[in-house]
């Protein structure tokens, strides 16, 4: 299968499933995904994105070769929306390096502070912050200063994101 090319026949979810299908399990198949997403036009890094996302889900362990460079790309900021939402998604859901937690957490802090950026992005980035929380306990005091700022004014979205997340920082920061 030529990836990209499967990528620009359509975007759809049966589309985007049939590559993470034919990707299974193969670390070069995902690399060549992996790579659509980094560079080309928007409508193949935008597609890439997703079904990245959806192959890192089905196969977790293709990502390990790439978080540094996911964590690495995230400063970039003329970062397309899709490739900021499904690479914080994954890093979301995994258990980040301890070696890439500092440089994620001010990355992390930078989208969630800005109000620019898309509830999407924002509340993933929370997530991943919280993550990192867990193991690096003295940055939650931070997280909830600046949860408590912001959900005021955010989203439905991020106020009940936010909301379970400040419960369970304050617990954290109680115990």
């Amino acid at each position: 299968m030529d990836i990209r090319a499967t990528l620009l026949e359509e975007h759809s979810k049966i589309q985007m499933l049939k590559i993470v299908k034919y990707i299974g399990d193969r670390q070069d198949r995902f690399d060549e995904l992996f790579n659509l997403m980094l560079t080309g036009e928007y409508r193949v890094i935008q597609r890439a994105a997703w079904a990245v996302h959806h192959a890192a889900e089905a196969q977790p362990q293709l990502t390990k070769p790439h978080l540094k460079t996911m964590v690495k790309n995230l400063a970039d900021t003329k970062l397309l929306d899709a490739v900021k939402r499904n690479t914080l998604r994954i890093l979301a859901a995994i258990d980040l390096p301890k070696s890439l937690q500092g440089i994620m957490a001010e990355h992390g802090f930078r989208m969630l502070d800005d109000p620019k950026e898309p509830v999407a992005v924002r509340m993933f980035a929370m997530t991943v912050l919280y993550n990192i929380c867990q193991e690096e306990p003295e940055l939650a005091p931070e997280l909830i200063a600046m949860l408590e700022d912001h959900l005021p004014h955010g989203s439905a979205g991020l106020k009940a994101r936010g909301k379970k997340i400040l419960v369970e920082l304050r617990k954290m920061s109680a115990g």
